[in-house]
């Protein structure tokens, strides 16, 4: 019974130690980018970008990610609030800040 119960816990740590490389940061990867992605290098960096979404490429697959600091996007991710840092507006996603760029109107990721 303990030969079988170790054989078990093994195999299902090793099924998840598969999980976490085949999704790194809790991401589902992608084989395929969407239609219309375009290939971009922000501080040496390559992403891949579609309709404001950031991907990267990890192992065989892509992955969705934060916009890297400096990028700009036409409009802040669904669900991101309005926060004031010394009397100037900026958004908020997941930890990532957003402010308003009027000359490029566009929206451009910055650290706080």
């Amino acid at each position: 019974m303990k030969t079988l119960l170790i054989a078990s816990l093994t195999g299902l740590l090793t099924f998840s130690a598969m999980q976490v490389a085949a999704h790194p940061g809790n991401h589902h990867g992608v084989r395929h980018l969407p239609a219309g992605a375009v290939s971009v290098v922000l501080s040496g960096v390559k992403y891949w970008l579609k309709d404001d979404v950031y991907y990267r490429k990890h192992n065989n697959v892509y992955v969705k990610v934060a916009a890297p600091k400096g990028a700009t996007l036409v409009r802040v991710p669904k669900g991101a609030v309005l926060v004031k840092h010394k009397g100037k507006p900026y958004y908020r996603y997941n930890n990532v800040y957003y402010r308003w760029v009027p000359v490029n109107k566009r929206y451009q990721v910055v650290q706080m």
